[in-house]
């Protein structure tokens, strides 16, 4: 089997393959309308933590969902400077158990694209877990590794690259987080991927 330092070049470089292979994915997705682009705003990273609000879009940019949720506990003032989500905002929204089959729902038969999918279905689960509601069931893939590739920044710390934050162009520069905002941006950057080939 091929060591790292091999597949680099051996000088920790990263290799023009990757680049290609990121762009590959990207306009495999911009040919099918079997995905979707889903993301969080949470009150939280950490392993107690829960999701505020979740929205969904479809290949085409339609909003198949945006929502707050209703956490089980208050929402920590820093998290609030990042998405702006206040306890007085979600204090009529549903609770999770409430938008949970709507969820579901919209993710059947669908790749689930999402801008770092390790962290929004560890979150998606944590909240089923804490509201006792089945598990969602999806197939998920990652863009920020797909982007991360095709940037080619390499980490040597890390032995792989880099990841990138997600770029918010035009309006949404300096905005505050939004999940159906990052839906949309995350969607772009597929496309424009899957057009710099």
């Amino acid at each position: 089997m091929m060591q790292i330092a091999e597949l680099r070049g051996g000088f920790g470089h990263p290799r023009v393959e990757d680049r290609l292979e990121a762009v590959r994915w990207a306009q495999q997705l911009a040919g099918r309308r079997d995905w979707v682009v889903l993301d969080t705003e949470t009150t939280g990273t950490r392993h107690l933590d829960e999701v505020v609000q979740v929205a969904v879009v479809d290949s085409g940019g339609s909003v198949l969902l945006n929502t707050l949720v209703r956490p089980a506990q208050p929402i920590p003032a820093e998290v609030v400077r990042i998405h702006g989500i206040d306890d007085a905002r979600v204090a009529a929204a549903p609770r999770f158990a409430d938008v949970r089959s709507q969820l579901q729902a919209v993710l059947d038969g669908k790749t689930v694209i999402a801008y770092n999918a390790e962290f929004d279905s560890r979150l998606l689960t944590q909240t089923a877990f804490l509201h006792r509601v089945p598990l969602l069931s999806a197939r998920w893939e990652c863009a920020m590794k797909r982007y991360s590739a095709f940037v080619g920044r390499w980490s040597q710390r890390y032995g792989n690259y880099a990841y990138v934050a997600l770029p918010r162009k035009g309006a949404l520069a300096g905005q505050l987080h939004d999940a159906q905002a990052d839906c949309q941006a995350t969607r772009e950057l597929i496309l424009e991927m899957a057009w710099s080939g």
